[in-house]
């Protein structure tokens, strides 16, 4: 799990806060911790929420099925980590929920959809629904 602090969050009490959405200034959500490359933990006016990135895969970290979907899942993880700390706007548009009960987001981070920089990246591939792809043969070759 990724977790960091941003400097003038609150008390010890506090959860850490790794980006505030919209933004600092404005903030209705915060984003407290990523999971996964497409999965984090929010509070939105003082409720826990699971949220899932949406039109992006990546490897899974909490089921990988090899070394190196373990490795390519903390380098997404890392990844998605570094873009949110960095954003100064983050927009959100909600999708309804999955049958996890997780929150389904799309969502632009200082006006570039997320989706777009963690393929662009090379820390993703487009997913839209149906299987996923089987990320060590696709690591492997």
């Amino acid at each position: 799990m990724c977790c960091l602090a941003l400097a003038g969050c609150g008390g010890s009490d506090a959860l850490p806060v790794l980006a505030h959405i919209p933004n600092r200034d404005a903030s209705a959500c915060v984003i407290t911790e990523v999971i996964e490359g497409e999965l984090v933990r929010a509070r939105c006016d003082g409720a826990p929420l699971v949220v899932r990135f949406l039109h992006y895969d990546t490897p899974d970290l909490a089921e990988a099925e090899c070394r190196a979907e373990a490795r390519a899942a903390r380098m997404a993880q890392a990844h998605l980590v570094e873009i949110l700390e960095g954003a100064a706007l983050i927009v959100p548009k909600t999708h309804g929920r999955n049958r996890f009960d997780e929150v389904l987001v799309t969502i632009e981070i200082d006006r570039v959809p997320l989706h777009e920089r963690m393929i662009g990246a090379g820390m993703a591939v487009p997913y839209s629904g149906g299987p996923q792809i089987d990320w060590c043969a696709q690591l492997r070759g």
